[in-house]
């Protein structure tokens, strides 16, 4: 699977951010991201 998983969050406004996770691995010796996905989300009040 992946040795590690990393999250951020980037505030837009109240109800409106961007979320990405990204997933780690080492290969050959070196941390790599192996996957990076981007969400946007947003909700109601």
């Amino acid at each position: 699977m992946y040795d590690f998983i990393s999250q951020s969050i980037q505030i837009l406004n109240e109800n409106h951010c961007y979320l990405t996770v990204a997933y780690h691995k080492t290969v050959g010796g070196k941390n790599k991201t192996v996957s990076n996905k981007i969400y946007e989300v947003s909700w109601n009040e």
